[in-house]
């Protein structure tokens, strides 16, 4: 399936607030946001300047994860340095 394309997302304002149970890590990486032609339909956008990746609701911590650690060309270095460490934790 081809990505959402990212000149129809805009940014939710002001942004949804995070739920009770929100991952502090995936709101970082992640910012809210809903098509431009169809308003009711909302996505995550990746919040690295420059990068188009975007996820369907509700967010999947492990796909987000795998874009910011591997496929994210635009990610901040440590920002980056931090979700290697999560998921190595994850798995030891």
């Amino acid at each position: 399936m081809p990505p959402w394309p990212i000149e129809d997302l805009e940014d939710d304002v002001p942004p949804a607030p995070a739920a009770a149970n929100a991952s502090p890590l995936l709101e970082r990486l992640t910012v809210r946001c809903h098509s431009r032609q169809t308003p009711m339909i909302h996505r995550f956008r990746c919040s690295a300047p420059g990068c188009d990746m975007s996820w369907t609701l509700p967010r999947q911590s492990s796909r987000v994860l795998k874009h910011a650690s591997h496929e994210c060309m635009f990610i901040d270095e440590q920002l980056k340095q931090l979700v290697g460490a999560v998921i190595a934790g994850k798995r030891g």
